[in-house]
């Protein structure tokens, strides 16, 4: 049989629909949709706690006390500017925090994580009872984060800012190369940018 593999935007905006028709058509020649993980059971308040759980540092300790000079300037900065306080984010790991923020932005831009294109897929093959897999548990995807060591939490949550820099400028530039295909147009944009921030 055919294997139809489609990146995921997982934040867009009720105007990237209806998506290419390309899309529509893979879709509907799939008896099985796979997702990366449980989608479903991500949205199981269980999971969201286990989430948090695992996303805390030990009580006591503050994030800002972590990380190195440099991060710490930049989650200071990106913090002000998104209004959220400093203590809000304290107790929570790097990486907890780099997800938290980039949601935020997201949503500040206009996307919304229930317009995703895999929450999309996923609501169109549960009403049209499509058989829905997964290729990872969840527990496993969670793990994959809080099993990082200091130094990669640190790195994910200074290359995350650095994205978050840029978003506003490439965001929907992005959403527009991948409706299109476009992975070198993509690949351009991004270094664009790059150049630009430095």
């Amino acid at each position: 049989g055919a294997v139809f593999l489609l990146g995921s935007i997982h934040f867009m905006r009720a105007d990237d629909y209806p998506l290419p028709p390309a899309m529509g058509a893979a879709y509907a020649a799939c008896r099985a949709v796979v997702f990366e993980t449980n989608i479903g059971l991500m949205q199981d308040p269980r999971v969201q706690a286990r989430m948090l759980e695992l996303g805390m540092l030990p009580a006591g300790r503050s994030v800002f006390d972590t990380i190195g000079p440099e991060t710490r300037r930049r989650l200071e900065a990106k913090l002000a500017e998104t209004g959220v306080p400093g203590a809000a984010v304290a107790g929570f790991r790097p990486w907890m925090i780099a997800l938290t923020l980039s949601a935020l932005e997201f949503q500040r831009l206009g996307f919304d994580p229930n317009l995703g294109v895999d929450m999309h897929f996923f609501n169109k093959a549960k009403a049209g009872q499509k058989r829905i897999a997964a290729l990872k548990t969840v527990e496993f995807q969670l793990q994959l984060l809080a099993g990082m060591n200091a130094a990669a939490e640190e790195a994910f949550l200074a290359l995350t800012l650095q994205d978050l820099a840029q978003a506003p400028e490439v965001a929907s530039e992005m959403v527009g190369l991948w409706r299109s295909g476009n992975a070198q147009g993509g690949h351009d944009a991004h270094s664009r940018e790059r150049r630009r921030q430095r």
